[in-house]
């Protein structure tokens, strides 16, 4: 009897001094399926660029192409990107795009800018979350 005792107040201890040592789960939701739709963004999700696709179109111009990108947010807010050259060769100054609500927006290279040598170029997503486009290729137009 003593001895059970001992165990029982030696294991009561041992909970005691050393937590952490058993956990306790809750079960796991239950799946959902696959023709449920994913959860709106709430209030409380923060602001994030969700995706960036980068490419080119013909413009009205024989032989020339504009670069653009498409950018998705979660919601509103804005973002802060800029086009870089792939190839670590330089990149542009710092724009804005303001999404007043959640979507896709077009950016196009700026005007200034459609001088670049031919070559891939990509956007960067610098806030609110650092990411950046996959790369595309942009033929500088004949003049």
């Amino acid at each position: 009897m003593k001895r059970l005792v001992f165990l029982s107040l030696s294991l009561i201890l041992l909970l005691i001094l050393i937590p952490g040592c058993f956990t306790f789960q809750t079960p796991a939701p239950n799946p959902i399926s696959p023709s449920a739709a994913p959860p709106a963004p709430s209030a409380s999700m923060p602001f994030a660029v969700t995706s960036v696709m980068a490419n080119t179109e013909p413009s009205n111009s024989t032989h020339c192409f504009n670069l653009y990108a498409n950018i998705t947010a979660n919601g509103p807010g804005t973002a802060t990107y800029r086009w870089e050259s792939a190839d670590g060769g330089g990149y542009s100054y710092t724009w804005n795009a303001a999404f007043p609500t959640a979507g896709t927006q077009k950016i196009t290279l700026p005007v200034e800018m459609s001088a670049l040598p031919s070559g891939l170029y990509r956007v960067h997503i610098l806030t609110p979350n650092d990411t950046v486009s996959n790369t595309t290729y942009y033929t500088t137009c004949a003049p």
